[in-house]
Parts: C-alpha cells; sequence; structure tokens
C-alpha cells in the first residue's frame, strides 16, 4: 500500500518543524502546505479505495472502506508526504460520506445549521430523516455529494463550522478523482497567446518523456488497440505544462489541481482549473496556442491531459498508476465516453522533476 499510494500522490515536502502546529490551523509554514497535500491525498485514496466500489456488500462495507482509507493514510504520513497532525483529518473526511454503505440505503450527506449559526454535516440514511426543527435547525439533504466535506464547505477551507453557509453547496462537485477533464463538446479555439520576441524553443520533455510515451502505447497494443502516433505540438505541449508546473508550484492549491497553468508565459493563457472542469477550454486550446507561439503551423483540434505527481517517479511507475485509475484507464484506451476519439489520432508526453503529464489531440498534427 505504501508503495502505491506514494506513486500516487501529488504534495510538497514536510517541513522540518511540523509537529509544531495542528492541521490546518496556526501560523507558521507547515500549514500553507496542508491544503493541497489534504486535497491530493483524497485523489489518492479515490484512487486506491473508490468510494463506488465500496458497497455495502460483503467485504466491501463502510469498516472495509475505511481500512482502506487509512492505510492510505498511515502509508502517507510514515512516508514524509502528509504530516502526521493530519491524520485524524483525512479520516474524518472520508469517515463522514456514504462510502460502504448499501445503495438500498439512500444515505446522502446531511448539512444542518442551528438556530445558533453552528454549522455541521452527517450522514443520513435514509435521506428522509434530514428534516427540519422549526426554531431549532434547519437541514439540508445533499443528494449529489458523496462526503459531508464535499457537500457543506461552502467557502474550501476544508472545515464544516459557523464560517459555511449551512445549505448544500450548488455545483454537484464529487469527492476528488484522478486529474482528467471529460471529453468535450467542441468549442472554439481560444487566439493563440503571442509570440514573445527573439526565437522560442520547445521546453525540453525530460529524458523519460519518450519513454512514457511509449510505455502508452505498449498498454494499448496489448490491449487490441491501436498505437497513437507521437505529435510534435502535444510534445511541445506537454514540455511546457511540466515546465510550467515545476517553475510555478504556487499555482497547485486546493482547489488549482495540476491542469492549472501560471500566467508567467507570453506563450500560454493562466487558469485555475478546479474539480468542475470550469476552465476546461484552457485546456483544450493549449496545443493551438502553444504551437502557433512556437512557430509550428497551428494545432487544430483540442488537447486533453491526464497527469502524475510523486517523487522519484520512473515511467513504468507513472504508467502503473494509470493503470490503476479507472478514470486515466478509460481516456488511455478510448473507453466509455472516449470511445468517440478512438483512436486520439495525436499524442505527446514530458517527465520533469516530480511531474508527469500526457496530452491527447482530437486531430492529425499537420507537421507529420
Amino acid at each position: 500500500m505504501a508503495v502505491i499510494a506514494f506513486a500516487a500522490l501529488s504534495c510538497w515536502a514536510v517541513p522540518a518543524h511540523a509537529g509544531s502546529t495542528s492541521c490546518l490551523t496556526g501560523s507558521e509554514v507547515a500549514v500553507s502546505a496542508d491544503p493541497a497535500a489534504i486535497a491530493t491525498a483524497r485523489s489518492t485514496i479515490e484512487a486506491m479505495c473508490p468510494c463506488a466500489a465500496f458497497d455495502g456488500t460483503a467485504g466491501k462495507s463502510r469498516g472495509s472502506h475505511q481500512q482502506c482509507a487509512n492505510g492510505v493514510v498511515d502509508a502517507l504520513v510514515a512516508g514524509g508526504l502528509l504530516r502526521a497532525e493530519c491524520r485524524s483529518t483525512l479520516r474524518r473526511l472520508s469517515a463522514t460520506s456514504v462510502c460502504g454503505r448499501k445503495t438500498e440505503a439512500e444515505a446522502m450527506p446531511c448539512v444542518r445549521r442551528s438556530a445558533t449559526g453552528k454549522v455541521s454535516c452527517t450522514i443520513k440514511a435514509p435521506a428522509e430523516r434530514c428534516e427540519d426543527r422549526p426554531g431549532v435547525y434547519e437541514q439540508s439533504a445533499c443528494e449529489l455529494f458523496t462526503h459531508c466535506i464535499d457537500a457543506a464547505d461552502s467557502n474550501g477551507d476544508l472545515l464544516i463550522d459557523a464560517s459555511d453557509d449551512g445549505r448544500c453547496r450548488p455545483a454537484a462537485t464529487p469527492s476528488p478523482a484522478p486529474a482528467m477533464t471529460p471529453p468535450p463538446s467542441p468549442v472554439p479555439t481560444q487566439t493563440p497567446a503571442p509570440t514573445p520576441p527573439g526565437e522560442p524553443q520547445p521546453y525540453p520533455t525530460g529524458a523519460n518523456g519518450a519513454r512514457l510515451a511509449e510505455l502508452v502505447n505498449e498498454y494499448r497494443v496489448a490491449r487490441g488497440k491501436a498505437p497513437i502516433p507521437l505529435s510534435p505540438a502535444l510534445m511541445a505541449v506537454a514540455g511546457a505544462h511540466v515546465y510550467d508546473l515545476l517553475a510555478n508550484p504556487n499555482i497547485l492549491t486546493a482547489t488549482c489541481n495540476l491542469h492549472s497553468w501560471s500566467t508567467s508565459s507570453s506563450l500560454w493563457s493562466g487558469c485555475c482549473y478546479d474539480a468542475n472542469h470550469s476552465q476546461a477550454s484552457c485546456m483544450w486550446s493549449k496545443p493551438s496556442q502553444i504551437s502557433s507561439a512556437l512557430g509550428y503551423t497551428r494545432y487544430p483540434g483540442n488537447g486533453y491531459e491526464i497527469t502524475y505527481r510523486g517523487w522519484f517517479a520512473t515511467p513504468e511507475m507513472v504508467m502503473e498508476f494509470f493503470e490503476n485509475s479507472p478514470g486515466h484507464r478509460e481516456v488511455i484506451l478510448n473507453q466509455g465516453a472516449w470511445a468517440s476519439y478512438s483512436p486520439f489520432p495525436a499524442m505527446g508526453a514530458a517527465m520533469r522533476g516530480d511531474f508527469a503529464v500526457v496530452w491527447f489531440g482530437n486531430a492529425p498534427d499537420p507537421q507529420d
């Protein structure tokens, strides 16, 4: 479990003095890394212990899910990838969920705001138990959510308290899933960013970028899928993104995930990519933007990305994570919602530092 969890996690190192302050609270530097560490740890838990896979049947009970989730958390703490002070926080976030409850129980988060302003959340089964008590408290049954923290944390501080509004969040934000975007409907390509002075050059894809792309195609061929051609434009996009993530780690927060881009370069437009995919066009337009800015023939289609972050990763470790993640696997194999793109006509990959990305395009690269 420890090896798998480390491979899946994307977070910052824990400062040496981390033991001196509580999780998410306090003024020390250690606390500033907690939100991102918790968000990515939750993604790891979902990848290793998918909530939907624990349906209350034998071996898939609530207790089984908690045991799985706690094992991931313990491994992260043991490896120094999550502060020990945040262990109980992660366990509580996993425990207040519908994971492991039988479907027929119709369990869901129930957000309560008392007459005194106190906000709390519990899992109610059946949902009809989530009813108001006039003059004492108001309750809201949040059927679109699996976890209390996603249903009730209206201000995004990873706490449920009087600073929240006491109602279900308006957006249907499910528990964190592997970093990826849903297949979109065709959208107009954004205007390419202006080319900066001088002769811009593609960012390097790292020594392991080509190997990662090779492993993706080996995996596809072994499962009866055609290999995807490597695209100069998408290799350039992949190289630019791992460079940007390395150079500007501050763009990654509890809200802004690994698909985010900084505003530090005129080669591309920046954005905070959140779990609601509200900035999806920021991703789709990157092949067009960056290929044009680098002087290539403009890439005519949209781009879709899968991402990974983990220390000391090899291409084989990254590929193992993708294979074991249902969401990433569907993209790679053109399954589910991605079947209409089978096969993708273009691909690029890059690995630098603790970041790895694979890009897929829905149009052939005119450079080929």
